[in-house]
């Protein structure tokens, strides 16, 4: 026979090829005939594959400085090792390899135990999770969090262990102040809303106290005046009294609003409201006050139905009117409500004073306004619109103002339209319901 040759060949080299092993041999000296045996060696050539793979990833680690990377025997010994694990502890090759796991630098005394047995059980097949505290040489204490797993032979026997760690420091660091800003912040939060129990219950009781006192000087100066004839310097005084008096009881009304708003302890519950009629009826209860200022007083409503609370409204109506009559001197304030893009709009404009438009936002936080200081010429706290704002946002509207100093300001508020008809008011038998001005004073 002659010597047989060998050679290994694929069977369509593709995705799902199969190898095979030729071994081809005649049986004499000057014989035709040939002998081939194929032997499938697919499955050998699989695990020949995944064997380089394996170690193309094993190289990949041991080489990548952000991991510490080592092979253990089975029993635990240190067989081979990166130079990111040795320089993190400031070892050589020397100090560590040959070693058993547990007993090398990366561990303290009480830890290795523990060590120990999970080595032990990788051995035996298992996958083994480990965090721990380290103290580098210069003394700075790290955390690192890694795993242990069995590499397997061909018979499934373990026949090393793998470990890889990565230093967690800075995330358990970030996630330690995370925590302690989440907590401090509920603390403050907890602060905030005892703080804001603690200032409406002071307010509610500074209400009642001041209240009762106070009307009883308005109404001891409005007696004092219809008692006492001609226009002496009594009469004076006591109109003075009752003025003073009235602007007192506004501002304390004005800071419990503003109080009950921030604190959500004001309920405000939406439902069908009928701008126009609401606006027509503040407009008659402001008009004496127009055309005492000799102010034209006029009403343009269109019908328009608004989501919202009455009360809440009567707010709003209220406080833009009595500051648009306030800082105009002379000409027009104008009342107006319409629809638009699916919201009810209040919209009060008028020729005063006017500011700067820089400012004009500010105007909307508490005790702000156009003019501040000693020296201004208007009275007031500056409390209004800030209430104004509160109430239209709880409604789920908002407001803003457009102003030019000496040319008058324009506030409009937008509000959730109703969906279905607002049912007029039972005060306003007279509603109109055209978009014609309606002058209710000057």
């Amino acid at each position: 026979m002659t010597t047989p040759t060998q050679s290994d060949a694929s069977v369509h080299p593709a995705e799902h090829c199969r190898y095979f092993r030729v071994i081809q041999t005649s049986l004499g000296q000057g014989m035709d005939t040939q002998t081939v045996v194929l032997s499938d060696i697919t499955e050998q050539k699989r695990r020949e594959r995944e064997l380089r793979e394996s170690e193309r990833r094993f190289q990949a680690m041991l080489n990548d400085p952000n991991i510490l990377a080592g092979v253990l025997s089975p029993d635990g010994t240190f067989q081979k090792v990166n130079d990111t694990a040795l320089g993190y502890i400031e070892a050589t090759r020397a100090d560590v390899l040959g070693r058993p796991f547990w007993e090398t630098p990366w561990w303290e005394t009480e830890n290795r135990s523990a060590v120990r047995e999970k080595v032990e059980r990788v051995a035996e097949g298992e996958y083994m999770r480990f965090e721990a505290e380290h103290v580098t040489p210069d003394g700075e204490a790290r955390t690192v969090t890694g795993i242990m797993r069995p590499v397997t032979g061909e018979e499934g026997e373990v026949v090393s262990i793998f470990v890889t760690a990565r230093d967690i420091t800075e995330r358990k660091r970030k996630a330690r102040r995370l925590k302690q800003a989440k907590e401090q912040a509920e603390l403050s939060k907890l602060e905030a809303e005892e703080a804001s129990r603690m200032k409406s219950a002071m307010l509610a009781n500074m209400s009642h106290e001041i209240r009762t006192p106070l009307t009883g000087i308005i109404g001891f100066a409005e007696a004092i005046g219809d008692e006492i004839d001609g226009d002496g310097g009594v009469a004076h005084f006591a109109d003075l009294i009752e003025d003073s008096g009235r602007r007192l009881l506004d501002t304390l009304d004005a800071v419990l609003n503003l109080s009950k708003l921030e604190a959500g302890q004001m309920t405000l519950e939406s439902r069908p409201i009928d701008l126009a009629g609401q606006a027509r009826q503040v407009a008659r209860e402001f008009a004496a006050e127009a055309d005492d200022s000799g102010l034209a007083l006029e009403v343009e409503a269109e019908e328009a139905g608004a989501w919202a609370d009455e009360g809440g409204l009567q707010i709003v109506l209220q406080n833009l009117l009595s500051n648009a009559i306030k800082y105009t001197e002379e000409g027009t304030v104008q009342v107006r409500t319409y629809r638009e893009d699916g919201e009810a709009v209040l919209q009060i404009e008028d020729t005063g004073i006017g500011m700067d438009p820089a400012v004009a936002e500010s105007l909307f936080e508490p005790f702000r306004q156009g003019s501040e200081g000693l020296s201004r010429e208007y009275e007031g706290t500056g409390i209004g619109l800030a209430v104004t704002k509160k109430a239209t946002e709880q409604m789920g509207g908002s407001i803003d103002v457009e102003t030019e100093k000496g040319q008058g300001s324009t506030f409009t508020a937008r509000l959730p339209a109703a969906d279905r008809k607002a049912k007029r008011s039972a005060t306003d038998p007279n509603e109109k319901k055209t978009g014609r001005s309606d002058r209710v004073g000057g």
